[in-house]
């Protein structure tokens, strides 16, 4: 959610608790995209040193950058290298992962050709984990019994600002959990045992526009992701023939994982959980664990192989005054300090039927402790999730190989033997100050005005941004404003502002109920208010277990 008070941006997270599953994605709140100014100009050479103190590791924002044909951008770092090309940054704009806190960069054109130049331009830089402090729950009993693993059809997932796993289904399909985010260009699979970062002729960038996923986390199972895997920079190679190099025999089985068929009984049946889970040594490193099946939902299934997971519950308030003691333009603004964990990495692993191999569902929760209870998964035959899986996997001739029948979601097509989707938003006119609505019964698209019909709004809409315009408020008051965007769970979600200094009233509130049916949507509500102090309060839901999402405020 994005709050602008008097124009102040702040960015937090947030969490809740519940006894029973805790999201298992690590998530990496040291993570984040410094800005770096780099321009090497017009040129045919250049060199440079890209350098943030302290970094684990880095990963750059090439996206400014123009390689002309047969120019090459070499990037050096403490333990790898990359060569890339003009069809490499055509594909996706950011750099491999590299370990350490700096790498060199030398941009080379061939020989022979006057006039030809290109351009290299860092913009910005992802910067990597900090030191992470182990909390080991979601461990079935009282010690963590996993053990090292080396399976080559997985990966660690780094996506959304948290690390996860993913796993091979084809020789380019892969899949996680949906609450380990929607994947962006600077997403990369690293297919490594360790816990460092994999060499760039081991990291694959996701392809995100083929990239489809449900993220709502309940206890019912309605959370995984299903996605593309672009060819690497390095060998040009996809995934699943690379892996199946290192085991022998290429194919499902080897370079990626066969799908079975959900039992219809736990009796003598067991759960293998593989995947990068935090651990007391060698955090985030591939471990793996046999347990029990205990239990089959209709769409989730529960077991006791050890994974791990933690989570801490806050709550979050803003205090802001407009001249309290009557000051003219007087206004602060304090935010506590707080600390937030929420530890796992097992999130997106394989649930993996030990006694035939094959993979029946997608990890996504854990619920273990010392004393009891079982982490949980969805199942691999849950409808969407199915629906998803097998449009990865179907082969096609032609585009109506890949037509699934559904209007609002766009066109389907076959491209090389395979069907991908149509990342062309559907029913956008191209104006914000109309609603785009896909009418899928109707198969056609409908558009709305954008009502500005507040009190304190004129009833105009200014484009191209949007907004309502708002009636000026009197001289001797001035606005409040509130500006949301809600996440993927907007019910959990609520917030007031109190005037402290009067009345001690709430004078504006939102979220809950109001946020019905609207994921991801702007939300605005201000007014006019008298001098004095306000506080504001954002409240997050306990009723889903350790759901974490970053609110921006």
């Amino acid at each position: 959610m994005k709050l602008y008070l008097n124009k102040l941006l702040f960015l937090l997270s947030a969490a809740s608790t519940s006894p029973l599953f805790a999201d298992a994605r690590y998530t990496t709140f040291c993570e984040s995209m410094q800005p770096y100014t780099y321009n090497s100009g017009d040129t045919r050479d250049a060199t440079t040193t890209v350098s943030i103190d302290n970094a684990p590791w880095i990963q750059l924002d090439l996206s400014g950058s123009e390689l002309a044909a047969g120019a090459t951008l070499t990037i050096v770092g403490d333990a790898a290298t990359q060569v890339i090309t003009s069809n490499d940054l055509s594909s996706n704009e950011f750099s491999a992962v590299f370990d350490g806190s700096s790498v060199s960069l030398e941009l080379s054109s061939p020989g022979g050709i006057r006039g030809v130049t290109s351009r290299v331009e860092v913009s910005q830089v992802k910067v990597g984990l900090c030191k992470d402090d182990i909390i080991s729950e979601s461990i079935c009993g009282d010690t963590d019994d996993r053990t090292p693993s080396t399976d080559v059809r997985m990966g660690r997932l780094s996506s959304g600002g948290g690390s996860c796993t993913a796993w091979l289904i084809s020789e380019d399909a892969y899949v996680t959990a949906g609450h380990c985010g929607t994947p962006t260009s600077s997403s990369r699979i690293h297919f490594v045992f360790s816990n460092g970062s994999a060499p760039p002729e081991d990291q694959y960038a996701v392809d995100v526009s083929q990239y489809v996923g449900s993220g709502a986390f309940t206890s019912s199972g309605n959370d995984w992701g299903v996605g593309r895997v672009l060819p690497n920079s390095v060998t040009g190679k996809l995934p699943g023939v690379a892996q199946s190099e290192k085991c022998g025999t290429p194919g499902p089985g080897c370079g990626w994982f066969n799908l079975g068929s959900v039992p219809s009984t736990t009796t003598e049946k067991n759960i293998r959980i593989t995947g990068y889970g935090s651990a007391a040594t060698d955090s985030l490193s591939q471990r793996t664990h046999v347990g029990a099946l205990t239990f089959i939902g209709p769409t989730y299934l529960q077991y006791v192989p050890d994974t791990t997971v933690s989570c801490t519950l806050f709550y979050i308030f803003i205090r802001f005054r407009y001249s309290c003691t009557c000051h003219s333009n007087s206004h602060s603004f304090s935010i506590p300090s707080y600390i937030m964990s929420l530890q796992g990495g097992n999130s997106g692993s394989p649930v993996v039927l030990e006694e035939t191999g094959l993979a029946i569902g997608v990890h996504t929760n854990g619920g273990c402790t010392a004393s009891g209870g079982a982490n949980l998964g969805t199942r691999i035959d849950k409808p969407d999730f199915k629906e998803a899986v097998d449009f990865v996997l179907e082969d096609c001739t032609q585009d109506s190989d890949c037509d699934d029948g559904v209007f609002c979601n766009g066109a389907e097509t076959c491209t090389a033997g395979k069907c991908r989707r149509d990342d062309t938003e559907i029913c956008d006119d191209g104006l914000a100050c109309t609603i785009n609505i896909c009418n899928e019964a109707a198969s056609m698209c409908e558009y709305q005005d954008k009502s500005c019909s507040a009190p304190w709004q004129s009833g105009l809409c200014i484009e191209p941004t949007g907004e309502c315009e708002f009636n000026p408020c009197p001289d001797s008051l001035t606005r409040i404003e509130v500006d949301i965007i809600t996440d993927n769970y907007p019910t959990e979600t609520t917030w007031t502002v109190t005037d402290k200094c009067g009345s001690n009233e709430v004078v504006l509130s939102g979220g809950g109920n109001s946020y019905a049916n609207s994921p991801n949507s702007p939300f605005s509500q201000n007014i006019c208010a008298a001098e004095g102090e306000y506080e504001f309060t954002i409240n997050v839901s306990e009723e889903f277990a350790c759901a974490h999402r970053p609110l921006y405020l």
